[in-house]
């Protein structure tokens, strides 16, 4: 659904936005999944940036080094996404054990 509505928005132009697009997509479902699902994430979004958006469309190819990176941007994004989620949580577990006169004592 992302790349086609960027196919309509004309975005498809130029494959860094696809791309930029899709590593946020990725970042956000990072937020709600698990470590062993980032590259699983990555791998499923990287297939629809090769079919859809990288010229030629709808043909999966491998290009060497330039497809090496857009899959590695889009796992460093579903990391990112999970790693933000685990310190958030980290975040509020720590505040719920935490009584309120201990949480101000270190400033």
């Amino acid at each position: 659904m992302t790349v086609g509505v960027l196919s309509v928005a004309n975005g498809l132009s130029d494959p860094l936005h696809a791309l930029l697009v899709l590593c946020a997509l990725a970042a956000l479902l990072g937020v709600c999944a698990r470590f062993v699902a980032a590259p699983g994430t990555a791998a499923v979004c990287w297939f629809f940036l090769n079919g859809f958006a990288v010229p030629p469309q709808g043909e999966l190819t491998w290009q060497g080094y330039p497809d090496a990176g857009r899959l590695v941007f889009l796992m460093v994004a579903a990391l990112l996404g999970t790693v933000i989620a685990r310190l958030v949580n980290a975040r509020s577990a720590y505040r719920r054990i935490t009584p309120d006169g201990d949480r101000d004592a270190g400033s």
